[in-house]
């Protein structure tokens, strides 16, 4: 969390994963990139990797995927705790917290997925 903590506040620029703008999965790539855990750029491609996990069992570095307009993950945010996800906003423009029970993202949720930070690289699979 601590890295992800860093990127609070970035300002959200679609198909970006730089430094100075991100959307969602760039700043997913950004933070999981520190623990050599290699991601594709799409919040579809990052839903390929990791193993499932329930919703009440959902642990800080999750990642959160959601369907905001097309019926694949199109969304991803990482589970923070205390019921919060960390995650670039396309509305608010900016890298942020929100309550993963908020309307909006509550009733978009598709599904979490935990992956093992060892050595791993998704674009092998």
């Amino acid at each position: 969390m601590a890295r992800a903590k860093q990127l609070l506040g970035t300002p959200y620029g679609f198909g970006n994963k730089e430094i100075t703008q991100t959307d969602c999965s760039g700043f997913t790539q950004q933070v999981f990139s520190q623990f050599g855990v290699s991601l594709p750029h799409s919040a579809a491609g990052q839903a390929q990797y990791g193993k499932e996990v329930d919703s009440n069992d959902l642990q800080v570095g999750d990642l959160m995927f959601y369907r905001t307009y097309k019926d694949e993950p199109s969304h991803v945010g990482i589970y923070a705790g205390d019921g919060q996800i960390i995650h670039a906003s396309y509305k608010n423009r900016r890298v942020q917290f929100d309550a993963i029970n908020k309307g909006y993202y509550k009733q978009r949720f598709m599904y979490a997925k935990r992956l093992a930070l060892n050595n791993y690289d998704a674009s092998n699979e």
